[in-house]
């Protein structure tokens, strides 16, 4: 069950872009981060070799920079998350192929299993720790960027689980203090709503990660406290109204979206070519210009995107479920899921052996 791979293992913290302001390196740091966001936007579309090559680009740029500035924590950080994509190009296979694990079903593989899990995880381990150490004014967008890296790192490896969990706190109570700086501290000019918005959306994820993880170190009750944070509390009924919900949007939108050429190409793929004619300051092609505009598109693929995290939600609840010899809300959990999804629930409980 694809679902059930670590998902935030593709790291989904980086919508925080660190701005470092040392010149004459900070072009090429931007650039380095622009190299890095083509290269997490290439993993999508899975071209993995690809991906490889940018994140091995962007890591050679960010060693030559800190040879010559070895303490700024920016460029540091920027490097550890060189080093973690670097080392998914080469694992995200190795990942998905690995075994379910029996009671929790997630997807991780033996240590040994990694391709140079020990040039880029171990030191992007080092770096992130000494970063968090040896740094005490680290602005809390800054803590919780590298705590969430760290929790990246922890959750490869089954042994070191509840290590996750605890950075995944950490992330979660940096990111948190930094949104109440942001509803404190309104622009005379402007709104920061924007950001405010993506910054509780990053919240919610990394939740969602953390009860992840909790299900991977098989802390059943905390893992499904946490997916009651993140969605619905206790209600499975509202799973029952937003699956209909997404499913009847999102169809029509898609019927009546144009069906022209431009609506058969991935939108994952757009987002890459974009990315990488922005890089190359190059013109964005017409089919681009469109497609950037059409804000149909944009708001089935955000409905798909929230009808996977249900999906996700509602199915960690039932493992967790079963594992806590629940049976009421079990079967009551099933019933949703097997109303909506009898293909999902099927697997599901051949899997769970239920």
């Amino acid at each position: 069950m694809k679902s059930l791979v670590c998902r935030g293992l593709i790291f989904a913290l980086l919508a925080v872009t660190l701005v470092a302001c040392q010149k004459p390196f900070e072009r090429e740091a931007s650039r380095s981060q622009a190299l890095l966001d083509e290269a997490d936007l290439l993993m999508e579309v899975r071209r993995f070799d690809q991906a490889e090559d940018k994140a091995r680009d962007a890591l050679d740029r960010l060693n030559i920079i800190l040879a010559k500035v070895p303490d700024n924590a920016d460029y540091r950080l920027i490097r550890a998350r060189a080093n973690i994509t670097l080392f998914m190009s080469q694992n995200t296979i190795i990942i998905e192929n690995a075994k379910p694990r029996p009671r929790s079903l997630v997807r991780i593989p033996d240590v040994t299993e990694y391709i140079d899990y020990d040039s880029t995880m171990v030191p992007a381990e080092k770096e992130l720790k000494e970063v968090l150490n040896n740094n005490s004014n680290l602005a809390l967008e800054q803590k919780g960027y590298a705590h969430g890296m760290l929790a990246v790192i922890f959750r490869l490896n089954p042994a070191t689980a509840r290590q996750a969990d605890e950075q995944y706190a950490a992330a979660i109570g940096a990111y948190e203090g930094w949104l109440k700086e942001m509803r404190r501290d309104r622009p005379r000019i402007g709104s920061n709503e924007f950001n405010i918005m993506r910054l509780e959306n990053q919240i919610r994820g990394l939740l969602m990660a953390r009860a992840e993880v909790n299900l991977l170190a098989e802390n059943w009750a905390q893992a499904l406290s946490l997916l009651e944070q993140v969605m619905a509390g206790n209600d499975l009924q509202y799973f029952e109204v937003q699956f209909p919900f997404f499913e009847k949007n999102i169809a029509s939108i898609e019927q009546g979206l144009d069906t022209d050429t431009r609506i058969s190409v991935d939108p994952r793929v757009e987002r890459l070519n974009t990315a990488i004619a922005k890089t190359r300051k190059g013109q964005f092609l017409q089919r681009e210009k469109v497609a950037a505009q059409d804000p149909r598109k944009a708001q089935m693929l955000q409905m798909k995107v929230e009808l996977a995290e249900t999906k996700n939600n509602l199915t960690y609840r039932i493992i967790c479920y079963y594992n806590l010899n629940d049976q009421a809300r079990l079967n009551a959990a099933r019933e949703v899921l097997r109303a909506n999804y009898p293909e999902l629930d099927a697997e599901l409980a051949s899997q769970l052996k239920i």
